[in-house]
């Protein structure tokens, strides 16, 4: 009974170990990305969709390079490091809210504070990392209430 006990547990611990995500599970989001952005215009209130390209290299043990080219705007072209530190729990310095083992991939969480259109507001930030897909969206909630809205998602495939 106890041999049965134990690999029961064995069993369980391992199911629990693969469903966490680790530094070597980021591989996924090194490379050529291309798609859209799609983000939502201050000034007509409507959803515009522009073509992008991001490259994301690996820097450092926790740092990555993402390289945005906007081949319809190109002085929007922009470079930013970011820091995923998967065994702190934290992306952009913040604390991710959440992981989670999805049908594609992973999805990662982590809720920010800052402004959106000068005004006070909470950012709901999601990043779901598939093999050949990459989603990383941004969500809004104004401290003073109101519904979450989308404020941007970059769209992209391998």
């Amino acid at each position: 009974m106890k041999q049965i006990q134990f690999s029961i547990l064995v069993v369980f611990s391992t199911l629990l170990m693969a469903q966490e995500m680790n530094q070597r599970d980021l591989k996924a989001i090194e490379g050529k990305w291309t798609g859209n952005l799609v983000y939502l215009d201050y000034s007509s209130n409507k959803e515009v969709m522009i073509p992008v390209e991001l490259t994301i290299t690996r820097q450092k043990e926790f740092k990555y390079q993402f390289i945005y080219v906007y081949p319809k705007e190109p002085k929007a072209n922009s470079k930013e490091k970011i820091n995923i530190n998967l065994e702190e729990r934290k992306l952009e310095g913040n604390s991710i809210e959440s992981i989670e083992r999805g049908s594609d991939g992973w999805v990662i969480k982590f809720v920010s504070n800052g402004k959106d259109n000068g005004k006070p507001a909470q950012f709901i930030n999601t990043y779901t990392i598939g093999n050949s897909s990459l989603s990383i969206k941004k969500e809004v909630q104004y401290e003073s209430g109101g519904e979450i809205f989308m404020r941007n998602e970059y769209r992209l495939e391998k």
